[in-house]
């Protein structure tokens, strides 16, 4: 197989005569009357099993059985000629020859250095060392590396103490520390939600609750993670005081949460800052320290809010606002120059983020209005509320369909709203907005919060609305302010969403008793009083906001930028 091997070689790149063939092959039977051993037949590193063939090569063919030759270098030209060759029976020539061969091929790939770059890089590194610099050649003269001093237990402890001290000095005396578990000092994870399907975090949890609700004991399996509650006669009673003190102003608010008074996510915003705002007024520290007190003071408040009902995404984000500037309080000044900044804090706060943004998304909405439109709108929303009365009191002659659904039926408030501004209005139920979608030329609904991947959270029955304008080609212009944005990433209104009160549904508000009142004696009957639901961002238009009027897509750069500026969000 090696002379068979070797012979086909040969013969691809062969350009000599045929006497040159027959001392090859002569050579070749001598190499095979040694018979080399099995570890010699199959290392390709030694030289006396493995035959190297001198071999004039083609012009400009460079490969061969030993490596990569070149014809045009003439020391290697002339070794390879079979004219000059060494004799077949000298073995030791022929290892001299492939030496050549291969060191010559690692010169021209440059994995090593020729001798003259040798003695080049010597001198260099000489002069170096002669100067007091370290050589700086890869291959030349090898720095002497001096060796590493061994130190005692006691010595290492002393270093580690001192590097601690450096790190404390470099802090300051007013300098944040790094969140446990995060060695970058960076942002803390968000917290996991608590999944109520879990009983044991659920009883671990009631343990520490404020307010002490039941559970519903009938739900959907596949919501059985959110919180559900029954209905309770008086929420007041239920309030456990001993464990924690908390503001008058901040129970009113919480029950008014629970009774569904307070609606919307920016009015619910509003009223919990409105609220802090007195705490903080009426709080008195138990030293100048009002940084460190004061927080702590807002945590038992904000979880006491979270049990009458879940938060939204623009009271979240008010609430990480808060706390920023509240660790940021100035510790040279007294208790009430620092209560004094931070509820001016919050006051810009409202203005900037909720006022303000409010009247520059009107001002884009209306540019969008033109005479003769017929606007849809679903449910309703104070900022497309608020477009739609200011574009009546520009002049514009436009009409608009309310579409409403059960069980909050909401659209009946806008309806009067725009009726005393005598605008031309049509009220329909979910059942007929295919009817009426024909006639739309657009369509404004609002936003309970606007996703990273722009899909958009918004009241129950909105993403039916924006299929159905899709469906007929309409734009869907989604009106939010830039508070409601958040980094989370939802795919379907299951993972998080809210529960309403499923005797909602059977309420029909008739004294007359309902057929559906004892719906909990029956067996095989759940109701879901589902809140929200998700609208994917292909059925999205544009979204108008304060920062202008942008696409889905550019709800991450927005929360990048605002991000820049802490507690902008």
């Amino acid at each position: 197989l090696i002379r068979a091997g070797a012979v086909l070689l040969a013969m691809s790149s062969w350009s000599g005569t045929g006497d040159d063939m027959r001392r090859v092959e002569k050579m070749l039977d001598e190499q095979a009357q040694r018979r080399p051993s099995r570890g010699e037949m199959f290392d390709p590193r030694n030289n006396a099993a493995a035959v190297p063939i001198p071999i004039k090569l083609s012009p400009g063919r460079r490969e061969s059985p030993r490596g990569s030759f070149d014809d045009r270098d003439p020391t290697l030209a002339a070794s390879a000629s079979p004219k000059t060759g060494p004799s077949p029976g000298d073995s030791s020539s022929f290892d001299a020859l492939y030496q050549q061969h291969k060191v010559g091929s690692l010169e021209r790939q440059g994995l090593v250095r020729r001798e003259s770059q040798k003695s080049d890089i010597d001198a260099d590194a000489r002069s170096e060392t002669s100067q007091g610099k370290p050589p700086s050649g890869l291959k030349g003269a090898i720095a002497d590396v001096p060796e590493k001093k061994t130190t005692t237990k006691a010595e290492r402890r002393a270093i580690q103490e001192a590097q601690r001290a450096a790190k404390a000095a470099a802090k300051g005396p007013g300098g944040a520390k790094p969140v446990k578990g995060d060695k970058k000092g960076g942002q803390k994870a968000p917290a996991v939600p608590l999944q109520y399907d879990d009983e044991k975090k659920v009883a671990k949890a009631a343990k520490k609750q404020i307010v002490q609700r039941t559970q519903s004991q009938k739900q959907v399996a596949l919501f059985s993670h959110l919180p559900q509650y029954e209905r309770e006669a008086s929420l007041s009673l239920h309030i456990n005081f001993s464990q924690t003190e908390i503001h008058p102003e901040v129970l009113k608010l919480g029950l008014k949460y629970a009774e569904g008074t307070i609606v919307g996510g920016m009015a619910r915003t509003t009223a919990m800052l409105n609220a802090f705002k007195k705490v903080i007024r009426d709080y008195v520290p138990p030293d100048d320290a009002l940084n460190r007190h004061l927080l702590a003071r807002l945590v038992p408040s904000i979880q006491y809010l979270v049990q009458c009902r879940p938060l939204s995404i623009p009271m979240g984000n008010a609430i990480r606002f808060l706390k920023e500037r509240i660790a940021h309080i100035p510790t040279d000044q007294s208790v009430d120059e620092c209560k004094q900044l931070v509820l001016a804090d919050i006051d810009a706060f409202i203005t900037e983020k909720i006022v303000y943004a409010d009247k520059i998304i009107a001002t884009s909405g209306v540019s969008k209005i033109k005479n003769g439109d017929v606007v849809l709108t679903y449910a309703r929303s104070h900022v497309v509320e608020t477009i739609l009365l200011s574009a009546a009191a520009h002049g514009c002659k436009f009409s608009v369909v309310v579409v409403d659904a059960r069980p909050h039926l909401e659209g009946k408030q806008l309806l009067r709203a725009l009726n005393e501004r005598n605008i031309d209005v049509t009220y329909v139920h979910m059942n007929a907005l295919s009817y009426v979608m024909k006639q739309v030329t657009k369509v404004f609904i609002g936003a309970m919060a606007l996703l990273s991947n722009g899909n958009v959270l918004s009241r129950c029955g909105t993403a039916s609305v924006a299929m159905m304008a899709r469906a007929y080609n309409r734009p869907v212009m989604v009106c939010c302010e830039s508070l409601k944005f958040t980094e989370r990433v939802l795919l379907d209104s299951i993972c998080f969403n809210e529960l309403g009160d499923p005797d909602e549904l059977v309420d029909t508000g008739n004294n007359a008793k309902a057929t559906l009142t004892d719906w909990r004696d029956q067996k095989n009957m759940l109701l879901l009083n589902l809140m929200y639901d998700l609208t994917p961002i292909e059925f999205v238009s544009v979204v108008i906001t304060e920062v202008g009027m942008i696409p889905p897509t550019s709800v991450p750069v927005i929360i990048r930028e605002y991000r820049r500026d802490p507690g902008a969000l």
